[in-house]
């Protein structure tokens, strides 16, 4: 191990410097919690990286990198072996490139990406001005309403963006050819979300409340076929889902899903699915995602040809199979857990 001691002085501490194998930590004898600064070269003795380290070796401070002409790279703020603060990404012509703040939990707050004309490419609001000041006009803190144009390194509009007090009101995304893709906006209190096709029909779109996590959600989901006709829709209320009923291209309904409160139990999802033609296809219920009651499948003509009865856990018990010309069942048995049981006929339905 090559070790070189050296002296150097930072204001009024003096320190000692000892490259070892390419990194070079600076001890300062009296000096508060940085304890040290540990440097790494590259084989032609250019500083890579630098970084300010605690009593215990922690990250503590300032650490940059570096490229082979001398400019920074990258610098970031580390707490005690946590990054939290700004950090910052620079060109080699010492340009920003990104700006970014980290809370004590290493969540991005906010973030800004600018080409090298200064242009902004991408911005994320916190809800108050982070970074260094520079966000108070773009995420509208000065009281007004920010209308911002993003670019990409081509200089194209991908994107326009208003904000209001660190909160974005309005979002547009273009496709290569300057047509909407996208359209995000704030109606009240709910987050309104739509896509286009190219032929600027509305793809799909969605409002929630907004700030509420998944499992407390309440709006609405849609989605269109490219001729604009409705393909699904969806309502949720407190994280559950309401309704959700899909669609044939041809307009026919293909599925509906509709919750039922019980006045004795809990809340049955009736499901019901049908054929191209419009006629019925399956009838059934569900608690909670799980089977229960009787599950009817019906042929093209809407013929009923096998129900399946199902227990409070899910567990089938019961099969059977109908004529489809009399409706009369041809067909019964009991399921267990060694298997299937026929079981005596009956013309009416009610087995057991």
């Amino acid at each position: 191990m090559n070790k070189r001691p050296h002296w150097l002085r930072f204001g009024a501490s003096l320190a000692l410097l000892v490259i070892l194998d390419g990194f070079l930590a600076a001890r300062a004898l009296n000096a508060e919690p940085v304890a040290s600064v540990q440097r790494q070269f590259d084989a032609a003795g250019r500083v890579l990286r630098d970084q300010q380290v605690d009593a215990q070796g922690r990250p503590h401070g300032l650490l940059r990198e570096f490229y082979a002409n001398g400019v920074v790279r990258y610098q970031a703020q580390f707490v005690e072996g946590r990054r939290e603060g700004l950090e910052k990404n620079f060109r080699e012509d010492a340009s920003l490139s990104r700006l970014a703040y980290v809370d004590g939990q290493g969540r991005e707050l906010a973030s800004v990406a600018l080409l090298a004309d200064g242009r902004l490419s991408s911005l994320r609001c916190a809800d108050r001005p982070l970074l260094e000041g520079r966000d108070r006009a773009w995420c509208g803190f000065s009281g007004e309403p920010s209308e911002l144009p993003l670019h990409d390194e081509s200089g194209r509009v991908t994107a326009r963006e208003i904000w209001l007090h660190g909160e974005l009101l309005r979002r547009e995304e273009y496709d290569r050819n300057g047509r909407l893709a996208s359209l995000q906006r704030r109606n009240g209190d709910h987050d309104v979300r739509v896509r286009y096709f190219s032929n600027g029909q509305a793809r799909s779109e969605s409002s929630f409340r907004v700030g509420q996590p998944e499992d407390r959600r309440e709006g609405f989901e849609r989605e269109w076929a490219q001729t604009g006709q409705l393909l699904r829709e969806s309502y949720w209320q407190d994280g559950q889902l309401l309704s959700d009923s899909q669609w044939y291209l041809n307009g026919r309904l293909k599925e509906r899903r509709i919750l039922q409160e019980e006045e004795n139990g809990p809340a049955l999802m009736r499901i019901e699915q049908y054929w191209n033609s419009g006629r019925l296809r399956y009838r059934g219920s569900q608690v909670g995602g799980i089977s229960v009651g009787s599950h009817e499948r019906f042929d093209e003509e809407g013929r009923l040809l096998q129900e399946v009865r199902v227990d409070g856990n899910g567990m089938p018990v019961l099969r059977l199979e109908y004529d489809p010309q009399t409706g009369e069942v041809r067909k019964a048995e009991r399921i267990g857990p060694n298997g299937l049981t026929p079981l005596p006929l009956r013309q009416e339905r009610e087995v057991f």
